[in-house]
């Protein structure tokens, strides 16, 4: 007699785009939801799975944009700025958030440096 076909519940959508967004591997995330091999997992939960990480991924975007954006944290305004930014080449030692003189100047402490 052959098994009857798996059909995911809500509950097990939102485990698995939970657990792939925080990066749990298919492997581990299969025997989780009650399936045996993570191609039966992807067979039933791949837009699940990519929506999970696709969130993770833009979360942490976004918190990288606003302590880059922020002027607080030195690290990250120049990664960003050679990253994702255009690729400026900044000196090891230049503070991204040094303004021109004919600009208002800004304070503020390096939380991160």
């Amino acid at each position: 007699m052959p098994r009857p076909s798996f059909k995911p519940t809500k509950q097990q959508r939102k485990l698995v785009h939970s657990l792939s967004a925080i990066g749990v591997r298919q492997e581990h995330i299969a025997p989780v939801i009650g399936l045996r091999s993570p191609k039966t997992l992807r067979k039933h939960f791949q837009k699940d799975i990519a929506k999970g990480a696709a969130d993770a991924t833009a979360k942490v975007a976004a918190t990288a944009y606003e302590m880059a954006a922020s002027g607080n944290f030195a690290g990250m305004t120049r990664f960003w700025i050679s990253t994702i930014g255009g690729g400026l080449d900044l000196p090891p030692n230049a503070d991204p958030r040094e303004v021109p003189d004919d600009a208002e100047a800004t304070e503020g402490t390096d939380a991160e440096e």
